[in-house]
């Protein structure tokens, strides 16, 4: 399983959720496509369905052990300081097997597809080849004022103007808004272009929806993956499921 989006759009509490599953090891961020596009093709990583599957666990569980040794709660914080661990679920590791494998890094794979669509369905191929399995798809969306909005405030680097964005009105230059704006229609349409060549299958998930309902959309995600959804595994990720979007 591939993400493919933007930044900002609660990619990584659905990946942390999807982790959680006690057949699924989701990597947050290793950057398979940007890697294999722009790294040695001799490579064992991108070669061998082993050596991949283990360097994405492997990802997945220095970044857990880093956590707790930082913070003891495990895994990495968000940018707010909210804790992306899944209490009582299998995250960082499985129970008995296997059954979907992947990396949630959905702007570094829009990003590759934007850049050369060709190369980018290659790449595709190329590791659909190396671990002889399907890949599917998930497209996070959120509101595209939000994105945007919170883009442009964390391009700043003010850290200070990130946390007063949450409760003042920030007044930014036009021209800058316009710049923000164009690149995001650049990317959405990247998306769009992918979603429409049908290539694969793509699941979009709303994270409205997604702190709404998180019960049905988690039970939506693991029918569109062919997977089972305990009933432990549910409550696990309707408790660790924020209630509210934030809007920017």
């Amino acid at each position: 399983i591939l993400f493919i989006g933007f930044a900002r759009t609660g990619s990584s509490i659905l990946g942390a959720l999807l982790d959680a599953h006690p057949h699924v090891v989701l990597s947050h961020e290793y950057m398979l496509i940007g890697r294999v596009a722009g790294g040695n093709p001799k490579n064992p990583i991108f070669n061998d369905r082993r050596t991949l599957f283990s360097a994405l666990h492997n990802r997945q569980n220095s970044l857990l052990d880093h956590s707790l040794i930082n913070t003891s709660r495990g895994l990495i914080t968000t940018s707010k300081g909210y804790s992306l661990f899944v209490e009582n679920s299998y995250m960082g590791t499985y129970k008995d097997r296997i059954e979907v494998v992947g990396d949630k890094a959905a702007h570094n794979t829009n990003s590759v597809h934007l850049g050369n669509k060709k190369y980018f369905f290659e790449v595709i191929q190329h590791l659909r080849d190396v671990v002889k399995a399907p890949i599917k798809f998930i497209n996070p969306v959120r509101n595209p004022f939000d994105i945007i909005a919170t883009l442009m405030i964390y391009d700043l680097g003010d850290k200070e103007l990130r946390f007063k964005a949450n409760t003042h009105k920030i007044i930014l230059d036009q021209d800058y808004i316009n710049c923000s704006v164009s690149q995001f229609e650049k990317e959405i349409w990247s998306v769009v272009e992918f979603c429409e060549s049908q290539q694969y299958e793509v699941l979009h998930v709303h994270l409205e929806d997604l702190v709404e309902s998180p019960r049905v959309e988690v039970l939506k995600i693991c029918n569109f993956l062919g997977i089972s959804c305990p009933e432990d595994y549910i409550s696990a990720c309707t408790e660790k499921m924020f209630k509210e979007t934030s809007k920017t």
